[in-house]
């Protein structure tokens, strides 16, 4: 795969020009890393955010306290926020990293570097960097 996608490289370009065994890189394995990315980009955002509005209406207190500072950060009803507006508010943050937290895991590859030192595990080894 040659090909330039006009605007630039796909993360296809980058799975066949990674230093990935050839066998992860066959047609069959291309497309399944394809759907894993469509699939996280669309059935993880949506089970997270499920999951966390159940929680927030199911916990009245937290939905009082959520609607609360939200209130105090955004007066205006019809206002759009500012993202940057969005980071500033510790109870919604911390609401969003909950949500992620009791959320099924992504079922892909989770690269991993070691950094310090090899890491042994019986007679399998990964070296510094790998």
């Amino acid at each position: 795969m040659t090909e330039e996608v006009k605007g630039g490289k796909t993360t296809v370009h980058d799975i066949i020009a990674s230093s990935l065994p050839p066998q992860e890189k066959r047609p069959s394995g291309l497309h399944d890393e394809a759907f894993q990315i469509i699939s996280a980009a669309g059935v993880t955002t949506a089970d997270v955010m499920s999951r966390t509005v159940f929680y927030i209406l199911n916990t009245p207190s937290v939905l009082e306290k959520l609607q609360e500072e939200l209130t105090t950060a955004l007066p205006e009803a019809g206002e759009t926020p500012k993202i940057i507006q969005m980071q500033q508010l510790p109870y919604l943050n911390a609401g969003i990293k909950e949500g992620l937290r009791i959320s099924f895991p992504v079922t892909a590859r989770l690269p991993r570097v070691v950094r310090a030192q090899e890491v042994r595990y019986g007679e399998w080894v990964i070296p510094v960097g790998g």
